[in-house]
């Protein structure tokens, strides 16, 4: 498989009902067939579809860059939360300053993600 991909960011176009690069020539995944005749119910069913596709390859295209396809395949910022989990239950309890401000900077990035 090939590991090259369009750059981001991409936006959710409701025209067309498809998410689109910058260049409005380059249709990613249109999810939504059907334009402007698409029931209203099918388009309510596909903006969280669409939400969630478009910050997962913004976010992987930010972080991983030319890399973004092959750390997806990996799940490697799924595997940097869990690393962040098993970390943060070594630092549990400790005393040491560091450790505190680790156990800190860990705690918030997993609230944001709802898994403290």
């Amino acid at each position: 498989m090939s590991t090259k991909h369009t750059p981001g960011p991409l936006r959710i176009s409701l025209t067309g009902y498809s998410i689109k690069s910058d260049d409005p020539d380059n249709t990613i995944v249109a999810v939504v067939q059907g334009g402007s005749s698409a029931t209203a119910e099918t388009v309510k069913r596909w903006l969280p579809c669409a939400d969630l596709l478009t910050h997962a390859y913004n976010s992987y295209d930010k972080h991983c860059g030319e890399k973004a396809v092959e750390c997806a395949e990996e799940d490697l910022l799924g595997q940097a939360l869990e690393a962040l989990k098993r970390t943060r239950s070594f630092i549990v309890g400790s005393s040491r300053s560091f450790e505190n401000i680790a156990l800190q900077l860990i705690d918030a990035v997993l609230t944001k993600v709802g898994d403290k």
